[in-house]
């Protein structure tokens, strides 16, 4: 991972002891894209590579259709309470501050789906560092990704690895339109620190990732019926 995401992530982990002034998402989810389909494997056929992954360091969550484990991305006891409930999008909070779903391996077991393909996309949104805590502006502009298929065949595929640029994007903006949003969203003390910025990457502000998606698309073996389960992770950015 790049030099400046580690010196904000470092920074980030430091406000993790520090009140954090956040607010609500509000963006939605991409649209579907097209991909050739590859091979899955059942249950049976990789039961040996799932028990290979450490379980107190990854992310398993189980539906009825599919059991999906992410590799390296720990999950808070409670962030599964979800997976129960017959929702399309399923939260996942990670057990511990800057965590990311990135050059992870993705084990998936079904024996009720097939034509299985595996997506994802991330969104990036502006936070301001105060020497400790930290302003996210969620329910502000944001960056959402296209979905990206990943690789898959015998059941496993891998994130590639994000990069600076991917954690950088952002849609152009008045710097005058960000400035006030700061003011009004973050306060006076947070607008003292970027009153002078004439870009929203420069000094003590920044954009990061905060949440990554995970898309299992796939047809119904029982009916030929299509088939989506979208896993939200959430990237904590301060406590």
């Amino acid at each position: 991972m790049k030099t400046k995401y580690l010196s904000l992530l470092l920074a980030i982990l430091y406000a993790c002891n520090q009140p954090a002034n956040n607010s609500g998402h509000a963006d939605t989810i991409p649209v579907m894209v097209k991909a050739d389909t590859p091979l899955v494997a059942t249950a049976s056929e990789i039961t040996a590579v799932a028990e290979k992954a450490a379980p107190d360091t990854n992310t398993t969550v189980s539906f009825p259709e599919f059991t999906i484990t992410v590799e390296g991305f720990a999950d808070e006891p409670a962030a599964l309470a979800q997976e129960d409930l017959g929702k399309d999008t399923i939260l996942i909070s990670p057990a511990e501050t800057g965590q990311l779903v990135t050059n992870t391996r993705v084990i998936i077991e079904s024996d009720s789906l097939s034509d299985i393909l595996v997506d994802f996309c991330f969104r990036n949104v502006p936070i301001i560092m105060n020497e400790g805590p930290v302003c996210v502006m969620y329910d502000w502009k944001s960056f959402v990704s296209e979905w990206e298929v990943l690789p898959f065949r015998n059941g496993i595929c891998r994130f590639r690895e994000l990069t600076e640029k991917d954690m950088s994007r952002f849609p152009e903006t008045d710097i005058g339109e960000w400035k006030a949003r700061v003011k009004k969203q973050c306060g006076q003390e947070y607008y003292d620190i970027i009153k002078d910025n004439k870009e929203i990457r420069e000094g003590s502000s920044d954009v990061t990732i905060d949440e990554v998606y995970i898309r299992v698309r796939a047809l119904r073996k029982s009916d030929g019926r299509p088939y989506v389960k979208i896993l939200q992770f959430s990237i904590p950015i301060g406590c």
